[in-house]
């Protein structure tokens, strides 16, 4: 996931890398999966429901590492683009002619299209939350692409804890999680609002909002940082599997690869603190 590898390029770089032999735990001589091992292994995730549970796993290890979520949770979504559905299909279908089983498994029925900026999409949408300090996703969710942002807002986010301070229950979203359902939910929930507020028809933003929006955007911004480590580094969240149970797996792997290696990056800055 981290280098963004299809199966059969997988099998091959497990081969030919002694790196990727030692990530995986196996000797020079020892036998490598193919292609269609890691494809029954990711199915075997998706069908045991196991995705969850090992995001949280890698989560309970950063805890153990001091790493706990702090100073607030930072939340933004993102599309996760999958391959467009070809456009003979659609003429076919107008025409009344029934497609055929080869083609229907060409089809993801749960992708769907949605616009943004004047752009299309298709695909599915990766909801991220942030920790303010360390930059770390602390929970996801994956959804179609014209599901709205606020849907999975309140679910994602976690309550507060025992010893939390008031920094530690701030809330970063951007204007599109703005509504008066999501403030009354953050406040219930003891959190603490700094969601971007929102221009409405005959009804802009006063110059006192948007001074308040541009701070808050110091802090939200960094949860920008994380797609674009993912889109420039990790080859970005496409994938090119079929329903969304699937591309929930796919998705959950990239951002386990990208805590994974940002965990290896605080960790090498907190070893070059202590020599200092």
């Amino acid at each position: 996931s981290y280098y963004n590898l299809a199966d059969h390029a997988c099998e091959f770089m497990i081969n030919d890398r002694l790196s990727f032999k030692r990530f995986l735990g196996l000797e020079l001589v020892d036998k490598s999966p193919d292609s269609k091992t890691i494809w029954l292994w990711r199915e075997r995730i998706k069908h045991s429901a196991l995705d969850r549970k090992i995001f949280e796993w890698f989560q309970d290890a950063l805890a153990k590492a001091s790493y706990c979520g702090s100073k607030g949770q930072i939340i933004d979504a993102t599309f996760v683009p999958t391959h467009k559905p070809m456009g003979k299909h659609k003429k076919q279908l107008s025409e009344g002619i029934p497609l055929t089983t080869d083609q229907n498994r060409q089809r993801d029925c749960d992708a769907t299209f949605t616009k943004k900026g004047g752009k299309t999409y298709h695909g599915y949408k990766n909801h991220i939350v942030v920790d303010r300090e360390h930059k770390l996703i602390r929970s996801f969710d994956v959804t179609t692409a014209s599901t709205h942002d606020s849907q999975v807002f309140m679910d994602l986010l976690s309550p507060p804890g025992e010893n939390w301070t008031e920094e530690d229950v701030c809330v970063w979203a951007d204007s599109a999680y703005r509504s008066e359902e999501a403030e009354s939910a953050l406040a219930m929930g003891k959190l603490s609002s700094r969601v971007h507020e929102r221009a409405y028809r005959n009804r802009p933003l006063t110059e006192g909002q948007k001074a308040e929006n541009r701070e808050r955007s110091r802090v939200r911004a960094r949860v920008e940082h994380v797609f674009g480590h993912v889109t420039t580094a990790m080859g970005g969240f496409g994938i090119h599997t079929l329903s969304l149970a699937r591309a929930r797996v796919k998705t959950m792997f990239k951002n386990l690869a990208y805590n994974l290696q940002r965990f290896v990056f605080l960790e090498k800055r907190r070893r070059h603190k202590s020599y200092a």
